[in-house]
């Protein structure tokens, strides 16, 4: 029931900028606008169904576990957040190579990422570029999944970070 009801304005959303679409629109400013709203919409739609999957997947005693690689995870989330996100203020790296992928379950590690984005972006210092470093290895059969923040959290802000981080796998 909370899917339907957050979903249809959505899609009533996504009508109406589909009947846009069927309008010339000459003012560049005004279509880049419009295409953004589009955009999001689109994507909250995408997020509002993950949301959906983990609420299910709460309700489940058991988690479908599925390998799922953390480069198009990640690319999502940073689609996602390409609006709160300046690249100029905001830089991402991250090393994978050694464990490119995770037994888990891929709505729900998204929903984790974008969290987590979200986050450091919200607390990020507003006079230092936010920096993001994330890596996963496996050490000793066990996955292991870093992300180090740098670009002036407070100290409070960095331990809420990090709890949630040491929570997620």
């Amino acid at each position: 029931v909370t899917s339907h009801n957050l979903r249809a304005p959505i899609a009533n959303l996504l009508g109406l900028t589909n009947l846009i679409d069927q309008y010339k629109i000459p003012n560049k400013s005004l279509k880049q606008i419009i295409d953004g709203v589009k955009q999001s919409a689109l994507m909250f739609d995408d997020t509002i169904k993950d949301l959906s999957k983990v609420l299910i997947i709460k309700d489940q005693t058991s988690i479908v576990k599925e390998q799922v690689y953390f480069v198009p995870v990640i690319d999502n989330v940073l689609r996602q957040l390409s609006l709160a996100m300046d690249d100029n203020t905001v830089k991402i790296n991250f090393e994978f190579m050694n464990a490119p992928f995770v037994l888990f379950n891929a709505a729900y590690l998204e929903s984790v990422f974008l969290n987590l984005f979200t986050n450091a972006i919200k607390y990020k210092s507003t006079k230092r570029k936010l920096k993001i470093d994330l890596v996963a290895e496996m050490k000793m059969a066990k996955m292991l999944f870093e992300m180090v923040l740098s670009g002036g959290h407070t100290h409070r802000e960095k331990e809420m970070l990090a709890r949630m981080s040491n929570h997620i796998l």
